[in-house]
C-alpha cells in the first residue's frame, strides 16, 4: 500500500505486508497485527490505522467474494 500524507512535503510511504486470509476470506490476525505495526512504525495515527485496515478488510472481502462467484459461474 502507498500512503501520502496530505499537505506535507513528505515522500510517499510504501508499506508491504504478507497477506494471509482465513478460509472465509477475512484477513488473519497476524496480517492485521503486521499492518498495525508497520503503520504505527511510520507514525500513522491510530484512527487512520484503523480506517486503513478496515478499508483493506473490505477490499479483500469483496475481491474474494467476486472471485468465488466467477469460479462458480465458470463451473456451471
Amino acid at each position: 500500500m502507498k500512503i501520502k500524507r496530505p499537505m506535507t512535503q513528505q515522500t510517499e510511504i510504501v508499506i508491504s505486508v504478507a497477506l494471509h486470509t482465513s478460509n472465509n476470506g477475512h484477513l488473519s490476525n497476524a496480517t492485521v497485527s503486521n499492518m498495525e505495526y508497520m503503520l504505527e512504525y511510520h507514525e500513522i495515527g491510530f484512527d487512520s490505522v484503523m480506517e486503513i485496515i478496515e478499508q483493506t478488510l473490505q477490499e479483500i472481502y469483496y475481491s474474494a467474494r467476486d472471485l468465488a462467484r466467477e469460479i462458480f459461474v465458470a463451473n456451471i
